[in-house]
């Protein structure tokens, strides 16, 4: 799994989290009196309470805006070519793989994700039918020279890049 899959996963699980609190208060408070009276009494006689109540969520939703956004980068491979810079979109990447491996390895490797971190670091997921470990063995050896020649030879990518299996 992906660092960035894996903040995303975090991130939804946090947000249902706090829907579902938010519903188990509502919810629950007609039932507890008391409960409702320092809630009223906080609201009305220790007003400055709220102020860090109010900071707090603040701090939490500027938080949450800057994970979304890191979440976003990294959509681009930043190439360059002598003295020109020019960016590739990651879909334009999952659009070309697939193919490739479909024919040079008969579909046995396929494409599960396609991820550029910090706009220089290439990985590429890829999922294998099982099979027995020499053949697993030759067959990742095949698909990392088939990507590193596709990727050379269609976007000038000479760099190294990181190649996941998952089974």
């Amino acid at each position: 799994m992906f660092f960035r899959q894996a903040l995303i996963g975090m991130m939804q699980l946090l947000a249902v989290f706090a829907f579902f609190a938010i519903g188990f208060v509502c919810v629950s408070l007609p039932f507890f009196t008391h409960l409702r009276l320092q809630a009223a009494n906080i609201l009305f006689e220790e007003s400055r309470l709220l102020i860090w109540v109010g900071v707090a969520f603040f701090s939490f939703a500027l938080l949450l805006t800057l994970g979304f956004f890191s979440l976003s980068k990294g959509r681009f491979l930043l190439l360059r070519m002598g003295e020109h810079t020019t960016e590739i979109d990651v879909r334009i990447l999952k659009k070309a793989i697939p193919p490739m491996l479909t024919k040079q390895l008969s579909g046995k490797v396929r494409l599960r994700d396609v991820e550029v971190f910090k706009n220089r670091e290439l990985r590429i997921g890829l999922t294998m039918a099982p099979m027995e470990d020499k053949e697993k063995e030759t067959i990742l050896l095949d698909a990392e020279y088939h990507l590193q020649t596709l990727l050379s030879e269609r976007f000038g990518y000479s760099r190294p890049f990181i190649v996941q299996l998952k089974e």
